[in-house]
């Protein structure tokens, strides 16, 4: 969905977009790095408004991994230069803080994550849908973006640590891509996750047939369609593309399921420090989170099961 369709209060704003793209155009011109992580580098996955973003906080709060902060995602260009910068102001900017709370993946303090779409979209061949075909991953300067992951793990001094569900059908190129890579999966019922969904659409465009997030191939096709088809058939591939690579993927894939997370934060986190293989805090994190409740219209609530069971959707 183009910025422009947004409501007012959800759209970027153009003079600071402006400066953040001089100040990427300065650091670009620096020498381009080389080489590959040598950590582990995780990445969340999941459907969007699965739980992804509230993960992502909490892997991050464990002090394990380095990741794109609402500081770092500035320097998109040259990341590793943006975690040296960070580094060097940390005495200013105060200590750490995760806020464990977000809109539509957007956080609020300077080391809260970030979703660092720019780094990716730079990287990667997206362009109407976000399901890269072979070809088009094929050409993909690969090189250019392993080196740059390499440059921002020296520069973090930690592993890495990503979520963006534009990334969702691009898993089995990063696997292929990063040997370091790890994968975080985080599940959702699917009627919670469609209505969470259809409530983002509305919130951000005024309209639950505006798409949010990660378009498989072919959305455009659905354009017309009510928003609950959309959303169930949008959860079926997303689900159905991570299923796949789960199990082309052993030994480097951990499933986590929302509600879980919610009521065990800590548990949640230490299974994940556990399957990559790092060690991070885990006593300072909160002790629980209250799953939300959303309360659906019964009209609502009968099309999104009616469009989910057609799916066959649970």
């Amino acid at each position: 969905m183009k910025e422009e369709t947004r409501r007012p209060d959800h759209r970027k704003d153009g003079r600071y977009e402006a400066l953040v793209a001089r100040v990427n155009a300065d650091v670009g011109a620096l020498p381009a790095p080389t080489g590959a992580p040598r950590r582990p580098v995780v990445f969340v996955v999941g459907v969007p408004r699965a739980g992804t973003t509230l993960t992502y906080q909490l892997l991050a709060a464990t002090g394990a991994f380095g990741y794109p902060s609402n500081v770092v995602a500035r320097f998109w260009r040259r990341p590793g230069h943006g975690a040296r910068v960070q580094r060097l102001l940390e005495p200013v900017l105060g200590p750490p803080a995760i806020s464990y709370r977000s809109v539509a993946g957007r956080t609020e303090t300077w080391a809260d994550p970030h979703e660092f779409g720019y780094f990716f979209e730079a990287h990667l061949p997206f362009a109407d849908d976000h399901e890269p075909t072979a070809s088009a991953l094929g050409a993909v300067h690969a090189d250019a973006f392993v080196a740059e992951l390499a440059d921002f793990e020296d520069g973090a001094a930690r592993p890495l640590l990503f979520k963006n569900g534009l990334l969702d059908f691009v898993v089995p190129w990063l696997a292929a891509t990063l040997p370091t890579a790890r994968f975080v999966h985080v599940r959702r019922p699917a009627l919670d996750n469609a209505a969470s969904l259809l409530a983002i659409r509305e919130r951000y465009y005024g309209d639950d047939r505006a798409w949010f997030s990660v378009r498989p191939r072919g959305a455009d096709a659905w354009r017309d369609q009510p928003g609950p088809e959309q959303v169930a058939w949008q959860i079926e591939r997303v689900r159905d593309a991570l299923d796949r690579a789960r199990d082309a993927l052993p030994g480097r894939w951990t499933d986590l399921d929302y509600a879980d997370v919610c009521a065990d934060p800590r548990g949640a986190a230490r299974a994940v420090l556990r399957d990559v293989g790092v060690d991070g805090d885990t006593d300072n994190l909160p002790e629980r989170f209250d799953a939300p409740e959303r309360a659906l219209d019964p009209d609502r609530r009968r099309a999104l099961e009616q469009a989910l069971s057609a799916r066959g959707l649970r």
